[in-house]
Protein backbone atom coordinates (compact mmCIF):
# COMPACT_ATOMS: atom_id res chain seq x y z
CA UNK A 1 0.00 0.00 0.00
CA UNK A 2 2.99 2.62 0.89
CA UNK A 3 4.29 1.88 -2.76
CA UNK A 4 1.03 2.70 -4.40
CA UNK A 5 1.10 5.87 -1.71
CA UNK A 6 4.36 6.57 -3.80
CA UNK A 7 3.90 6.48 -7.14
CA UNK A 8 0.42 8.23 -6.47
CA UNK A 9 2.50 11.46 -5.18
CA UNK A 10 4.82 11.32 -7.78
CA UNK A 11 1.94 11.31 -10.71
CA UNK A 12 1.22 15.38 -10.39
CA UNK A 13 5.16 15.87 -11.28
CA UNK A 14 4.60 13.19 -13.90
CA UNK A 15 2.00 15.61 -15.43
CA UNK A 16 3.22 18.64 -15.03
CA UNK A 17 6.17 17.09 -16.79
CA UNK A 18 4.54 15.70 -19.77
CA UNK A 19 3.10 18.89 -20.28
CA UNK A 20 5.70 21.25 -20.28
CA UNK A 21 7.62 18.40 -22.78
CA UNK A 22 4.45 19.11 -25.00
CA UNK A 23 4.85 22.73 -25.30
CA UNK A 24 8.57 23.26 -25.56
CA UNK A 25 9.36 20.57 -27.80
CA UNK A 26 7.19 21.73 -30.86
CA UNK A 27 8.23 25.57 -30.48
CA UNK A 28 11.67 24.31 -31.15
CA UNK A 29 11.50 21.50 -33.82
CA UNK A 30 8.58 23.59 -35.33
CA UNK A 31 9.38 24.59 -39.23
CA UNK A 32 10.07 28.09 -39.64
CA UNK A 33 11.84 27.22 -43.31
CA UNK A 34 11.39 29.29 -45.95
CA UNK A 35 8.72 32.18 -45.38
CA UNK A 36 9.27 32.77 -41.74
CA UNK A 37 10.60 36.43 -41.51
CA UNK A 38 10.74 36.54 -37.24
CA UNK A 39 10.91 33.19 -36.42
CA UNK A 40 14.18 31.63 -36.20
CA UNK A 41 15.71 35.16 -37.25
CA UNK A 42 14.55 37.08 -34.57
CA UNK A 43 16.74 38.78 -31.75
CA UNK A 44 16.10 37.67 -28.15
CA UNK A 45 15.63 40.54 -25.68
CA UNK A 46 18.31 38.70 -23.66
CA UNK A 47 21.08 39.68 -26.11
CA UNK A 48 23.21 42.53 -26.55
CA UNK A 49 21.91 45.51 -29.07
CA UNK A 50 25.32 44.88 -30.92
CA UNK A 51 24.14 41.11 -31.63
CA UNK A 52 20.83 42.13 -32.10
CA UNK A 53 21.42 44.55 -34.92
CA UNK A 54 23.82 41.57 -36.40
CA UNK A 55 20.45 39.37 -36.54
CA UNK A 56 18.56 41.95 -37.63
CA UNK A 57 21.18 42.98 -40.82
CA UNK A 58 21.05 38.93 -41.63
CA UNK A 59 17.11 38.84 -40.97
CA UNK A 60 16.66 41.52 -44.28
CA UNK A 61 18.98 39.12 -46.47
CA UNK A 62 16.65 36.25 -45.34
CA UNK A 63 13.50 38.50 -46.26
CA UNK A 64 14.89 39.43 -49.81
CA UNK A 65 15.78 35.96 -50.39
CA UNK A 66 12.35 34.74 -49.45
CA UNK A 67 10.83 37.13 -51.94
CA UNK A 68 12.86 35.83 -54.87
CA UNK A 69 11.81 32.10 -53.76
CA UNK A 70 7.98 33.06 -53.52
CA UNK A 71 8.45 34.28 -57.32
CA UNK A 72 10.11 31.19 -58.17
CA UNK A 73 10.32 28.71 -55.68
CA UNK A 74 13.07 27.04 -57.52
CA UNK A 75 15.86 29.88 -57.51
CA UNK A 76 18.83 28.36 -56.19
CA UNK A 77 20.96 30.89 -55.41
CA UNK A 78 18.17 32.30 -53.00
CA UNK A 79 17.87 28.76 -51.60
CA UNK A 80 21.79 28.84 -50.65
CA UNK A 81 21.73 32.36 -49.27
CA UNK A 82 19.04 31.26 -46.84
CA UNK A 83 20.66 28.53 -46.13
CA UNK A 84 23.53 30.55 -45.00
CA UNK A 85 21.97 33.10 -43.36
CA UNK A 86 19.96 30.63 -40.90
CA UNK A 87 23.59 29.16 -40.56
CA UNK A 88 24.83 32.69 -39.25
CA UNK A 89 21.89 33.69 -36.85
CA UNK A 90 22.00 30.17 -35.39
CA UNK A 91 25.88 30.77 -34.26
CA UNK A 92 25.23 34.53 -33.31
CA UNK A 93 22.06 32.73 -31.43
CA UNK A 94 24.46 29.52 -29.75
CA UNK A 95 26.94 31.90 -28.82
CA UNK A 96 24.10 34.11 -27.00
CA UNK A 97 22.85 31.02 -25.08
CA UNK A 98 19.51 31.32 -27.06
CA UNK A 99 20.02 27.63 -27.40
CA UNK A 100 16.06 26.99 -28.78
CA UNK A 101 16.95 30.08 -31.37
CA UNK A 102 19.65 28.32 -32.38
CA UNK A 103 18.10 25.04 -33.00
CA UNK A 104 15.31 26.46 -35.12
CA UNK A 105 18.08 28.58 -37.11
CA UNK A 106 19.90 25.49 -37.64
CA UNK A 107 16.75 23.75 -38.73
CA UNK A 108 15.49 25.79 -41.18
CA UNK A 109 19.54 26.37 -42.61
CA UNK A 110 19.45 22.42 -42.73
CA UNK A 111 16.03 22.56 -44.77
CA UNK A 112 17.33 24.80 -47.19
CA UNK A 113 20.44 23.48 -48.16
CA UNK A 114 19.17 20.35 -48.76
CA UNK A 115 16.33 21.84 -50.98
CA UNK A 116 19.30 23.52 -52.79
CA UNK A 117 21.55 20.45 -53.04
CA UNK A 118 18.58 18.79 -54.81
CA UNK A 119 19.29 21.41 -57.27
CA UNK A 120 22.97 21.44 -57.49
CA UNK A 121 23.99 18.19 -55.92
CA UNK A 122 27.74 18.98 -57.02
CA UNK A 123 28.26 22.13 -54.72
CA UNK A 124 30.51 20.62 -52.28
CA UNK A 125 30.91 24.09 -50.49
CA UNK A 126 26.90 24.00 -49.73
CA UNK A 127 27.61 20.38 -48.95
CA UNK A 128 30.41 21.17 -46.45
CA UNK A 129 28.07 23.50 -44.69
CA UNK A 130 25.12 21.28 -44.56
CA UNK A 131 27.60 18.76 -42.25
CA UNK A 132 28.77 21.32 -39.93
CA UNK A 133 24.85 22.78 -39.24
CA UNK A 134 24.07 19.12 -38.41
CA UNK A 135 27.14 18.89 -36.02
CA UNK A 136 26.27 22.06 -34.93
CA UNK A 137 22.56 20.97 -34.30
CA UNK A 138 23.87 17.78 -32.46
CA UNK A 139 23.06 15.04 -35.38
CA UNK A 140 26.77 14.07 -35.31
CA UNK A 141 26.70 10.92 -37.38
CA UNK A 142 24.47 13.26 -40.52
CA UNK A 143 27.38 15.62 -40.24
CA UNK A 144 30.17 13.14 -40.69
CA UNK A 145 28.32 11.44 -43.64
CA UNK A 146 27.90 14.28 -45.77
CA UNK A 147 31.55 15.62 -44.83
CA UNK A 148 32.99 12.21 -46.00
CA UNK A 149 30.85 12.50 -49.26
CA UNK A 150 32.86 15.52 -49.69
CA UNK A 151 35.85 14.30 -49.36
CA UNK A 152 35.75 11.48 -51.19
CA UNK A 153 33.73 13.99 -54.01
CA UNK A 154 36.62 16.46 -53.61
CA UNK A 155 39.75 14.48 -52.01
CA UNK A 156 41.76 17.75 -52.28
CA UNK A 157 39.37 19.95 -50.85
CA UNK A 158 41.22 21.10 -47.47
CA UNK A 159 38.06 22.44 -45.73
CA UNK A 160 36.08 19.30 -45.93
CA UNK A 161 39.25 17.40 -44.32
CA UNK A 162 39.23 20.35 -42.16
CA UNK A 163 35.75 20.02 -40.82
CA UNK A 164 35.37 16.30 -41.05
CA UNK A 165 37.86 16.13 -38.31
CA UNK A 166 36.16 18.78 -36.38
CA UNK A 167 33.04 16.47 -36.96
CA UNK A 168 34.88 13.64 -35.82
CA UNK A 169 36.33 15.48 -32.71
CA UNK A 170 32.83 16.13 -31.52
CA UNK A 171 31.94 12.44 -31.55
CA UNK A 172 34.98 11.39 -29.71
CA UNK A 173 36.43 9.96 -32.82
CA UNK A 174 39.96 11.64 -31.68
CA UNK A 175 42.18 9.14 -33.79
CA UNK A 176 40.46 9.37 -37.08
CA UNK A 177 40.06 13.19 -35.99
CA UNK A 178 43.57 13.55 -36.39
CA UNK A 179 44.22 12.04 -39.35
CA UNK A 180 41.83 14.04 -41.41
CA UNK A 181 43.33 17.27 -39.78
CA UNK A 182 46.80 15.52 -40.98
CA UNK A 183 45.49 15.24 -44.31
CA UNK A 184 44.04 19.15 -44.33
CA UNK A 185 47.07 19.89 -43.30
CA UNK A 186 49.75 18.28 -45.90
CA UNK A 187 47.18 19.47 -48.87
CA UNK A 188 48.30 23.00 -48.13
CA UNK A 189 50.39 23.43 -45.09
CA UNK A 190 50.46 27.48 -45.49
CA UNK A 191 46.72 28.06 -45.77
CA UNK A 192 44.84 29.70 -42.86
CA UNK A 193 43.07 25.94 -42.88
CA UNK A 194 46.16 24.49 -42.53
CA UNK A 195 47.64 26.06 -39.90
CA UNK A 196 43.92 25.59 -38.04
CA UNK A 197 44.46 21.81 -38.80
CA UNK A 198 47.75 21.84 -37.68
CA UNK A 199 46.55 23.42 -34.18
CA UNK A 200 44.06 21.04 -33.76
CA UNK A 201 46.22 18.11 -34.45
CA UNK A 202 48.60 19.54 -31.82
CA UNK A 203 46.00 20.12 -29.51
CA UNK A 204 44.49 16.73 -29.29
CA UNK A 205 48.21 15.53 -29.14
CA UNK A 206 48.40 17.28 -26.14
CA UNK A 207 44.45 16.28 -24.80
CA UNK A 208 43.73 19.81 -24.92
CA UNK A 209 40.31 20.73 -25.31
CA UNK A 210 38.84 22.09 -28.20
CA UNK A 211 36.31 24.84 -29.28
CA UNK A 212 32.99 23.72 -30.36
CA UNK A 213 32.11 26.26 -32.53
CA UNK A 214 32.19 25.33 -35.95
CA UNK A 215 35.50 25.85 -38.15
Amino acid sequence: MKENLKWLMLLPLAIVLAVVLALVIPRIFSDDSGSDSNGAGSASPNQSEAVQQEITDIQKKIDAANELIAANPSDAEALKELGISYEEIGKIQSDSKDLNGSLRSLKNAIDQFRRYLVLRPDDTEARIELGLAYVEMGLLDLGERELRTVTVAAPANQRAWHSLGWALSQEGKVQEAREAWLKSFTIDPASSIGQESKAFFDQTAQNQPLSTQAP
